[in-house]
């Protein structure tokens, strides 16, 4: 009877493991290895003010910022659970993000969003880097 449970709870492990949550690890590891799924922005404002209007950026699109060095230029946020799909209710695990605020100069900024899905399962998903790039040009005018 035991050992059912035992390999029940063995196979949900192993199913966690690979659904390959998002980790800041993971968020910085995609930035520099799969620059296709970077989205980047040059602002011409300083690396202080792009820095707050990304900050306001993910407040203002609902993400909830888990971590965050501005001396680095690092926000990292996740979208919150919500119900989704067209055909069947399904609970979505929502993504991470991770916006990363670099100077170029004294008034020019590089911005780069990364997005990853937090559970590989999920389906049907905002892709946040535009709405997040968009949101900042918004708050820098």
């Amino acid at each position: 009877m035991k050992r059912p449970v035992f390999h029940l709870l063995i196979g949900l492990a192993l199913i966690l493991l690979a659904c390959g949550c998002a980790t800041v690890n993971t968020l910085d590891e995609t930035r520099s290895k799969e620059p296709s799924r970077v989205e980047l922005a040059v602002f011409n404002h300083t690396a202080d003010k792009v820095y707050e209007a990304a900050k306001k950026a993910c407040t203002d699109l609902k993400l909830h910022i888990y971590h965050e060095d501005r001396q680095e230029g690092k926000i990292y946020a996740w979208s919150h659970l919500r119900w989704s799909s067209l055909l069947l209710i399904q609970l979505g695990y929502g993504e991470k993000v991770g916006v990363y605020v670099t100077p170029l100069d004294a008034s020019k900024t590089k911005v780069e969003v990364v997005v990853q899905k937090r559970f590989l399962a999920d389906a049907g998903f905002s892709d946040w880097r535009k709405k997040i790039l968009a949101v900042i040009e918004g708050n820098l005018k």
